[in-house]
């Protein structure tokens, strides 16, 4: 029978125990549990950071349901029995890995939150990346938020750059090569070319 999700209209839902289901929908599925459930089998952390959606708590599957596998043995367990949700029977604890890897990369704030480490290269990738949001939504005219690639009047290679205060700047090619290999592009590592010089 189908439902509402926050990611359309479901397609398949599987029965983990009372209160939580594991829909699929066209193009996502995740968990979602009654707040009895939600309070029943989650910590306050993971109830948090699930998508209220209709009397719902909501997690994803590409990132957010991986919450509920480490936060909840009950419901990894009931899952793992249920036997509809994975091609090939994995253990709890090859699940818990693979949770803890992908909690570390796109969840970090979460495992802090209950006490657990992350994975120190992961989460160095999460801290980036939260930097990088908070670049963009503060508008940082040092922060690059797009490139292309262009041509001079007289042929050289330059590279069109907006910053996150959606101002243009034309950058050397080569620099901003050298800008990219770092963890955040920023125009104060790239060479500026005047505008005036590229009309010349």
């Amino acid at each position: 029978m189908s439902r509402s999700t926050p990611w359309g209209t479901s397609q398949q839902s599987i029965s983990i125990t009372t209160g939580v289901s594991f829909v699929i929908t066209a193009g996502h599925a995740g968990f979602m549990l009654t707040e009895v459930a939600a309070n029943k089998y989650l910590s306050g952390e993971a109830r948090d950071r699930g998508e209220k959606y209709r009397g719902y708590y909501c997690y994803e599957d590409d990132c957010a349901a991986h919450i509920v596998f480490f936060d909840s043995p009950a419901i990894l367990q009931k899952a793992i029995k249920c036997g509809r949700m994975f091609t090939k029977e994995p253990s709890e604890e090859e699940i818990k890995s693979t949770s803890h890897a992908n909690l570390s990369l796109w969840n970090a704030d979460y495992l802090v939150a209950i006490g657990v480490e992350p994975e120190p290269e992961a989460y160095e990738e999460w801290k980036t990346r939260k930097e990088c949001d908070r670049l963009r939504e503060s508008k940082d005219p040092d922060y690059i938020v797009s490139a292309a690639r262009i041509k001079d009047g007289a042929g050289q290679r330059m590279v069109r750059v907006i910053t996150a205060d959606n101002e243009s700047h034309i950058v050397t090619s080569d620099s901003y090569t050298a800008a990219k290999s770092e963890p955040i592009t920023r125009l104060s590592s790239c060479q500026v070319v005047e505008t005036a010089a590229l009309l010349a």
